[in-house]
């Protein structure tokens, strides 16, 4: 298994290059320039709606997609529809050309969850605070190299808006790669859980002889239970004495319970709602966790209005 400051590396890499994106800052001026053609009217009425309310229907799928496929394959999703949407924006042309490049640009951001929550279900709690530093950094310094990088390009006239979205295609590509190298996940915080231990099992295991001499205690009792199986199955010609004589006390509630678990499908989904609620209900109950969100939610909307529009 990795490290986990390796791994919190490898996925504040590909945070650095999804935000690459040098051309997002002139965006309206290439789509209204001499390339595209489309009028400010058709490019705010027509299509930067698209991604905003495709992205706002896809965003509560992805949300239990994410988790449901552990975290890479939308990760990968994610790098994936952002290479497509620049590609879109640099060969298509016309109105019905960018509009599909926004619903690619709505999966892709919509999909930056996985991003964010890839790394909680790979570490120990004891790093969460770190890791969480090194994404949100990752995230912002390519945000700050983008912007500053075509700021440079454009004022000394080395790039044109149209040259910068071929960088930001080759930032989406090195993006794709780098997601593509992450580590799979084999289990998630709802859908695909560490299987726990269960009551009985760890009553058994607790109860197992700790030391050399209660070894011996233990393999003579066994040896007792192991005659007293076969005297018990010969007499009575079956198993169900010899179970009750050897295990007396076992609850049938536990029996019935475990095989209630194996033969209903929908407990794993009914488990899922419950964790789903109780995380809610933790989370928005305690005041920390609410003016982060609160202040996330007010900072991403300032962000959104004071950058140029996408």
């Amino acid at each position: 298994m990795q490290p986990w400051w390796l791994l919190s590396l490898r996925i504040g890499a590909f945070g650095f290059l999804k935000e690459f994106r040098p051309e997002d800052p002139y965006i309206t001026q290439y789509l209204v320039g001499p390339i595209m053609n489309l009028t400010e009217h058709q490019v705010n009425q027509e299509v930067y709606p698209i991604a905003t309310y495709i992205g706002l229907i896809q965003i509560v799928f992805v949300f239990l997609l994410t988790d449901f496929l552990c975290y890479k394959p939308v990760i990968v999703m994610n790098a994936l529809s952002g290479v497509i949407s620049q590609g879109i924006l640099i060969w298509g042309r016309g109105l019905r050309a960018m509009q599909v490049m926004e619903i690619f640009y709505a999966t892709m951001t919509a999909c930056e969850v996985a991003y964010y929550t890839y790394i909680y279900a790979k570490v120990d709690k004891n790093h969460y605070q770190t890791v969480t530093s090194h994404m949100r950094a990752a995230a912002l310094t390519g945000r700050f190299t983008s912007a500053t990088t075509s700021q440079i390009m454009l004022s000394l006239g080395i790039l044109t808006i149209a040259d910068l979205n071929h960088l930001t295609f080759v930032g989406m590509c090195c993006a794709l790669l780098c997601a593509l190298t992450l580590p799979s996940m084999d289990y998630s915080l709802y859908f695909h859980r560490k299987s726990v231990q269960h009551p009985i099992e760890q009553k058994v295991v607790a109860e197992l002889p700790q030391n050399k001499e209660n070894c011996s205690e233990e393999s003579s009792r066994l040896n007792q239970n192991h005659n007293s199986y076969t005297n018990t199955h010969s007499e009575n010609g079956g198993d169900s004495q010899c179970v009750k004589k050897i295990l007396p006390d076992f609850p049938t509630s536990v029996q019935k319970d475990d095989t209630a678990l194996a033969t209903a499908p929908t407990s794993k989904w009914k488990q899922v709602v419950q964790l789903l609620w109780m995380d809610f209900r933790d989370a928005y109950t305690n005041p920390y966790v609410f003016k982060m969100c609160v202040f996330i939610s007010l900072a991403t909307c300032g962000y959104n209005q004071v950058q140029c529009q996408r």
